[in-house]
């Protein structure tokens, strides 16, 4: 078994692809995924699993920071505003979003 799971582990993406597979209703796996696409220049694309990991868990505070992220590489500071503002009382994302509105 090990060695069929070798190739997920080549790098973030294959990883957390993999894992997607075995737990596509996964809110973290969702959020994680459009995170490694953001890294990667693919907001449109990040914007698909950030929406599924909020339709998944709504309460899943993480996930507003990083639609606020991938808002503004889309340049709508409107609504990335809004939502960075939410962030700020989540205890994991409240710094990046100060950071970020300033």
């Amino acid at each position: 078994r090990t060695r069929v799971r070798i190739p997920d582990w080549m790098d973030d993406r294959t990883l957390f692809h993999a894992i997607h597979r075995a737990c596509p209703n996964s809110a973290k796996t969702n959020n994680q995924l459009g995170s490694i696409l953001m890294n990667e220049g693919e907001a449109a694309k990040a914007m698909l699993f950030f929406e599924r990991s909020r339709e998944i868990d709504p309460d899943f505070c993480d996930v507003d920071y990083a639609i606020a992220n991938a808002k503004a590489s889309l340049s709508d500071f409107g609504i990335a505003v809004k939502l960075y503002r939410r962030s700020l009382f989540c205890t994991y994302t409240s710094n990046g979003a100060f950071t970020n509105m300033q």
